[in-house]
């Protein structure tokens, strides 16, 4: 049986100071089988058109599996490796590992926010973050439990080459700095994969701001290309775009993107119905949830585990419902929020 060989594809800047480190970990972390392809974005196309060149070069190379990574990261032993076996023995996957993210780039300290690591993502439909009003955006998940995922999240991600391709060369499509979480996962999920976080740990370098000039392209042009792509109900494709405040995308990439997922065995109105938060949630099963909505108190706490929590507060503002929560175990505070049907 001929052996597998891995990729780690690293996209990066000039400018860029942890590079050669960072190429010198996930080399020794994926094992000496592997290869490591720096990828150096000259033109300022974004990260994930510049993974998606090493992901060609890996192709070429005879790589069956690829990890991207990102160039200022640190990796727990063989944790790349292991990945990429659990990869191969079910010939298909898509990992993530427990990212820690802080400035010293290590397991022992903790991010600004106090977490001390973070483990996958959730799928908001409707939310925002730091650019504005975002949908299907991923909200870091502090449920250090692996498994299944809604997004996978923490800048290293292992996935088969061939997976890649049949559902469409996504990271190809995005034009700009973001969304390579969300276009990974919802294209994996459907492709009948499920998005997992790996028992495993990576350390990722907190910064406020990256040591290079801003993205040539705003984060809204990779979000309207991935609606472009994966929203195939007009109705709702017209719904998200007009919660960002644009138009739609259209591209070869886009197109080529759109037309493989079509041809997946799992639909955009199954995932729908499956993984965000939506009107009829309440009576579908859909593990896992981008939004736990009513199911809040089934969250665990960021410092003990614990899933039980009482609500000391509640605010409502629109549609949105803050619930401040307190630990019924430790007594350590969180904020949830559910999103409420229209209607």
């Amino acid at each position: 049986m001929k052996r597998g060989k891995t990729a780690v594809v690293m996209a990066w800047r000039e400018g860029e100071s942890d590079k050669d480190a960072t190429v010198e970990d996930a080399g020794r972390s994926a094992g000496r089988s592997a290869v490591v392809i720096p990828v150096e974005d000259k033109t300022g196309a974004g990260p994930a058109r510049t993974r998606h060149r090493g992901i060609v070069a890996a192709k070429a190379e005879g790589c069956d599996v690829v990890c991207i990574v990102d160039a200022h990261m640190r990796f727990d032993g063989l944790v790349i490796q292991a990945m990429a076996r659990q990869v191969r023995r079910d010939k298909r996957g898509l990992l993530c590992a427990k990212c820690y993210h802080n400035p010293e780039c290590s397991f022992d300290s903790a991010h600004p926010s106090g977490d001390a690591f973070y483990a996958g993502a959730e799928i908001h439909y409707k939310s925002s973050d730091q650019s504005g009003r975002q949908a299907l955006v991923w909200k870091w998940s502090t449920d250090g439990v692996p498994g299944p995922r809604a997004c996978v999240g923490g800048a290293c991600y292992v996935f088969p080459v061939s997976w890649y391709y049949r559902v469409g060369q996504p990271l190809a499509a995005l034009p700009a700095w973001g969304c390579d979480e969300e276009a990974l996962s919802i294209s994996a999920w459907l492709s009948g994969v499920q998005p997992e976080l790996f028992n495993g740990r990576v350390a990722h370098r907190y910064r406020k701001s990256p040591p290079w000039k801003s993205a040539e392209h705003p984060l809204w042009k990779s979000r309207v290309a991935m609606l472009s792509a994966v929203v195939a109900d007009e109705r709702h494709l017209a719904d998200l775009l007009a919660y960002q405040g644009r138009g739609g995308a259209t591209s070869p990439e886009i197109d080529r993107w759109r037309l493989a997922l079509l041809q997946q065995p799992r639909t955009w109105a199954q995932w729908r119905a499956s993984v965000p938060v939506m009107p009829m949630a309440s009576r579908i099963e859909r593990p896992p949830r981008a939004n736990y909505s009513a199911d809040e108190t089934k969250r665990r706490c960021h410092k003990c585990g614990s899933g039980d929590s009482t609500v000391t507060n509640t605010r409502k503002t629109g549609r949105v419902v803050l619930r401040y929560r307190m630990c019924s175990s430790c007594g350590a505070r969180r904020v949830t929020r559910d999103t409420m049907a229209e209607g």
